[in-house]
């Protein structure tokens, strides 16, 4: 279960605490939607708090070793409109 409803870890970095919601690629609209309609986040973001989503998905071209990569982006308050 989320904390908060939309976040899966907690790390510090620097003076930042970050919350990080993680899922599969193919998922990361729907988690970017998840997070903007949860009540706490903005306040999460408000409160001087980050939050990232991470979504993992293989890639490599074609005959190519496939690699796990992760796709980060950052949720900010002009997200949330």
């Amino acid at each position: 279960q989320d904390l908060f409803g939309f976040i899966d870890m907690l790390a510090l970095r620097g003076p930042n605490t970050i919350g990080i919601q993680v899922t599969s690629g193919t998922n990361h609209a729907k988690r970017k939607a998840k997070i903007v309609a949860a009540p706490r986040a903005l306040a999460w973001i408000k409160a001087g708090n980050l939050i990232e989503l991470h979504s993992w998905s293989k890639t490599g071209g074609r005959g190519k070793r496939k690699l796990w990569t992760c796709r980060k982006e950052e949720i900010v308050e002009s997200d949330f409109n």
